[in-house]
């Protein structure tokens, strides 16, 4: 895939995403910092698929742990399903 346009990924591109892709695209609009410390560990090398409560799921089917934290992730998850009803209802 093209990454260098300047134009949003439609939802039927990203499943063509590469690890490569998802990394320059980290690398340029997210923080370069934080790709190169987690492309040192090995699930620098995976492609996430969704989340759920503490749980983060590959790819390639594998069930993971999350233990690195986010705002909000750690007090509630990913995905609450209380938070999403509110976003919703929003």
């Amino acid at each position: 895939m093209d990454i260098k346009q300047s134009k949003l990924i439609s939802l039927s591109e990203i499943d063509s995403l590469t690890i490569n892709d998802i990394w320059e695209l980290y690398n340029k609009y997210i923080n370069p910092g934080t790709k190169d410390l987690y492309s040192a560990f090995s699930f620098g090398n995976d492609v996430f698929i969704k989340a759920e409560g503490m749980y983060i799921f590959t790819k390639d089917g594998r069930k993971i742990l999350d233990f690195t934290g986010g705002k909000g992730v750690l007090n509630h998850g990913h995905n609450h399903p209380d938070i999403i009803a509110a976003r919703l209802k929003f």
